[in-house]
């Protein structure tokens, strides 16, 4: 009974009056479809694409390039044999002479992944001729600094390639804007060269936004002095560990490695030299007393090390089920494998740096002069 009296005073009200009169003039159907889309929106398209496949376009077609750029370093020889006529290769000829193999290999690939992407069904794509050229100049990109690294690091090189690339995929706006990854990708975004490549390919798909099409090219460009820094300022530092880490790795015939390579004349150096001749034999004793000890913890580093490298995958395996933050595990499980086999570079340098002074603790005053004034006396067969 309360209720009824509730709604007669709610009827009765002076506002309730006022607005059954001022609706009575108003069209019920148009106010309806006034409440249903208050707003009404006029879309105008700028750089019309006809679907998302050819959206897509770009950064697939860049990840195929820089995958196609890894397999070559995987497929050919990064190294030059050398032979009783052909010895005593500069770095810069090395360099050079299989860059050239590598290029214009890599030339032909993206022409290829290119002017193959014109040809899928429903593909659109307002520059054809542009979008081939854009992948030209990615693909030598690309492979300049892909073959800097692996000439340089050689296996780890090649481990380098494969996390950049996994870097590369959320950090190039590629598949959605940058800005709606995490903050670390988004600091990532203006260093990569995705980001100018996906860019680059966008332009000639839909149209151009001024010099934005010239200008990502342009950029692509810096990376260029990056990878001759790579491959001809940092090779001959790491030469000859890598030559070390290739051959231990070609002792055990289970993984593919080059046995035969450039390696720098190493020959017995002045320092050691006159450290070994100047040694009495109380320093001697002292020193291959420490040269005793790190060979008979070498084997044990080396097994702890490859132990390492079997379970730690198992690990990060399990986080990234576990964890939310999966891009992450992985990322830290490559990290982790780089820096252990950066121990093992390190572990088979010092042991090959100690063999050598052994031998030159060993020798005679008279048989260490003439290994010094030898050139070839210390270099060890590749």
């Amino acid at each position: 009974m309360s209720t009824l009296d509730d709604l007669n005073t709610i009827e009765n009200m002076e506002i309730v009056t006022s607005l059954k009169n001022a609706a009575e003039g108003i069209d019920a159907e148009a106010f309806g479809s006034f409440l249903s889309s208050p707003v009404e929106l006029k879309t105008e398209v700028f750089y019309p694409i006809r679907n998302y496949g050819s959206g897509m376009t770009p950064f697939y077609t860049n990840l195929a390039i820089w995958v196609g750029c890894v397999i070559l370093v995987n497929l050919f020889k990064l190294d030059v044999d050398e032979d009783d006529k052909l010895n005593h290769f500069r770095l810069r000829d090395v360099y050079f002479g299989r860059w050239f193999i590598f290029i214009v290999t890599a030339l032909i690939q993206a022409v290829i992944v290119c002017a193959g992407d014109q040809f899928l069904p429903g593909m659109f794509c307002l520059h054809p001729v542009l979008f081939v050229l854009a992948g030209m100049w990615i693909s030598f990109v690309y492979m300049n600094l892909i073959y800097a690294i692996t000439f340089t690091f050689k296996h780890v090189g090649k481990a380098l390639c494969v996390l950049l690339v996994i870097l590369q995929i959320p950090s190039s706006s590629g598949t959605y804007p940058v800005q709606m990854s995490p903050h670390f990708f988004r600091v990532l975004h203006p260093f990569l060269p995705f980001t100018y490549g996906v860019a680059a390919m966008r332009e000639a798909l839909g149209g151009f936004y001024g010099q934005d099409y010239m200008r990502n090219l342009a950029i692509l460009a810096a990376f260029l002095p990056v990878s001759l820094l790579i491959g001809l300022l940092l090779k001959p530092l790491f030469v000859n560990l890598t030559w070390l880490f290739d051959q231990r790795m070609a002792e055990t015939d289970l993984l593919a490695s080059e046995r035969n390579g450039l390696i720098m004349e190493r020959n017995y150096g002045l320092f050691w030299g006159a450290k070994a001749l100047t040694c009495d034999e109380e320093q001697k004793e002292k020193l291959l007393s420490r040269m005793d000890r790190f060979e008979q913890n070498y084997t044990r580093r080396v097994r702890h090390a490859f132990l390492l490298v079997a379970i730690i995958p198992g690990i990060f395996l399990v986080l990234m089920m576990a964890a939310p933050a999966k891009l992450l595990f992985l990322i830290l499980w490559i990290g982790s494998i780089l820096l252990i086999v950066l121990y093992l570079l390190i572990i088979e340098y010092l042991k090959t740096h100690l063999d050598r002074r052994r031998k030159m603790l060993l020798m005679t005053s008279q048989e260490l002069i003439e290994a010094m004034k030898n050139p070839d006396g210390g270099r060890e067969e590749a």
